[in-house]
């Protein structure tokens, strides 16, 4: 998993003028990411100049209710995940009509395709 280059490719897409948050579900200290402050200090002075759109970390466990809420209010769901076994937000944001942005790859190909998903290599983020 990259949240660092997801942050940057959202950086580059997207300014504070557009109407939009990445909201973003991760616990520190997993997969060897640095701590949110940490990483976005770093994140941030590539960027000197300008004006960022926002990020949200949630890096506490929440509630199932408040996972259908973040799923029934987004534009876009995206998997930092290499592949998944059956992909459970995967199929939670389907089912509310999100798209899906994740690899080719997994167990979630049994309900994704590319009438509701966009798929991508592992290396499209770093572009």
């Amino acid at each position: 998993k990259n949240p660092q280059d997801l942050i940057r490719a959202y950086y580059r897409a997207f300014s504070a003028d557009d109407n939009i948050m990445l909201i973003m579900r991760s616990y520190k200290g997993m997969h060897g990411v640095e701590a949110p402050a940490t990483s976005m200090s770093r994140i941030k002075s590539e960027f000197i100049g300008k004006v960022l759109p926002p990020i949200a970390f949630l890096s506490m466990n929440i509630s199932e209710t408040d996972i259908n809420w973040l799923h029934q209010n987004a534009f876009l769901f995206v998997s930092m995940a290499h592949a998944e076994g059956w992909g459970l937000c995967h199929s939670q944001s389907l089912a509310v009509g999100v798209p899906v942005l994740s690899v080719n790859w997994g167990g979630s190909l049994e309900f994704q395709n590319e009438n509701n998903s966009f798929f991508h290599n592992n290396n499209i983020l770093s572009r």
